[in-house]
């Protein structure tokens, strides 16, 4: 007989691998559509009341929103420009109080004609947009 020992090793059965098919999700596919930009609009602002006014932001989603903009005032012939502390808020509609630096207040006591800018910063999960309003009369 053959050189070994003279025992046979059985046949091994091999069974094929189970095929797995990808079954799609009832939501679609996961990468999902592009996010969008926030778009926003500024109101006038409101009466100026105790040296702050209110400006109500609108925007089309909900968005982390930086509000701060600028006061502009004659004093003779110079014009002066003075920065307004910003606001953060997050909001899809808001009614932002801003409040005026104590050099403007005292230019709107002495019934000096005070403008205003107010621009807005929306941050979505798309980016960031910005919107501001047009210099208006603070009353």
């Amino acid at each position: 007989a053959g050189g070994g020992a003279g025992t046979a090793t059985p046949p091994v059965a091999t069974t094929p691998a189970p095929v797995v098919t990808p079954v799609p999700s009832p939501a679609g596919p996961v990468t999902g559509a592009p996010k969008a930009k926030a778009k926003c609009t500024v109101a006038r602002p409101s009466k100026v009341k105790k040296g702050r006014f209110g400006v109500t932001v609108r925007c089309d989603r909900r968005a982390s929103l930086v509000v701060g903009g600028t006061v502009s005032f004659k004093s003779g012939r110079k014009t002066t420009k003075v920065r307004l502390a910003t606001t953060r808020s997050t909001a899809s509609k808001k009614t932002v109080t801003l409040r005026l630096p104590a050099k403007a207040v005292r230019a709107l006591r002495s019934k000096k004609r005070l403008t205003v800018a107010v621009s807005v910063r929306a941050t979505t999960a798309g980016g960031t947009t910005t919107a501001a309003s047009r210099a208006t009369r603070l009353r």
